[in-house]
């Protein structure tokens, strides 16, 4: 997949799609509201946690004891931090040796 960099990592890109603000690789997202307790979220859902954002993987009552996103004794269950969708972070010497060959798709 293609690299690129972001808020000074490298990420690989794992599935093909168009970017856009809902898919930053560090897990960031203009379109994301904040999580709140007691609120009902559909699968594909965007919500942030303390500037991090979750991508909702099955229709839920939100629970904070249960499911809010990170912290939540079964969160992971619901959500997916949202990179994880479409970026994986990737190794730095393989990210220099791309550099000096000139591959790095953007920066």
């Amino acid at each position: 997949g293609d690299l690129v960099t972001s808020h000074g990592k490298v990420w690989r890109c794992t599935l093909d799609h168009t970017s856009s603000v809902n898919d930053e690789p560090d897990g960031t997202e203009a379109s994301a509201s904040e999580w709140q307790d007691a609120v009902g979220y559909s699968e594909s859902d965007l919500v942030k946690v303390s500037g991090v954002a979750y991508y909702c993987l099955q229709n839920h009552t939100s629970d904070g004891a249960i499911n809010e996103p990170g912290t939540g004794s079964n969160w992971q269950s619901y959500w997916q931090i949202n990179y994880t969708r479409y970026w994986e972070e990737y190794d730095e010497l393989m990210y220099t040796q791309l550099t000096v060959l000139g591959k790095l798709v953007r920066s």
